[in-house]
């Protein structure tokens, strides 16, 4: 399972990690890992593995799907938060797709009580894969109402979004 070298998961560490001169390594993780740690000759270290690692901070996945061509400023999703919950810096480990791709680059809002803090946007011609933007981590609180608007100019293509949020429980 991937990890990564800081905290966005926008750079994947090698598998396997190596430790630095003093034994240390940057490795961050999404969700529930199983840790197993060796010498250079594969010798097992005592204590290891070690199951459930990353518990600490739980994940907090919200997945939509929406049917059909979503027309200007469509809300695609309108959610009242049921807890506290951290969305990170380009959100990370969030993904979304399409069943049609777009014709031009299409820019979906998302927003925390009808304010924007970030973009879900589909390159043109693509369907598998968008890129989220948000230029810093933002915080909810239940009753927070987050949403995921089509843009003014809806794209005469587009049709049938699947896309998933992911941020953190925040404790």
């Amino acid at each position: 399972k991937t990890t990564y070298t800081d905290a966005t998961g926008s750079t994947a560490n090698a598998n396997p990690v190596d430790l630095d001169s003093k034994g240390e390594a940057n490795i961050w993780t999404s969700g529930l890992y199983k840790i197993n740690v060796t010498q250079s000759d594969d010798v097992q270290i005592t204590g290891y593995p070690v199951d459930y690692i990353g518990g600490g901070q739980a994940s907090y996945d919200i997945a939509q799907y929406f049917k059909g061509k979503p027309t200007n400023s469509q809300e695609v999703l309108r959610l009242p938060m049921v807890r506290d919950v951290t969305f990170n810096v380009n959100l990370p480990f969030s993904k979304a797709a399409a069943r049609v791709a777009t014709t031009a680059s299409t820019t979906f809002n998302i927003a925390k009580n009808g304010t924007n803090f970030a973009t879900m946007v589909f390159a043109a011609g693509v369907t598998t894969t968008s890129n989220f933007v948000a230029a810093s981590a933002i915080d909810f609180e239940a009753g927070d109402v987050l949403t995921v608007t089509a843009p003014a100019s809806a794209d005469a293509t587009l049709e049938d979004i699947g896309f998933m949020l992911v941020g953190n429980i925040t404790p």
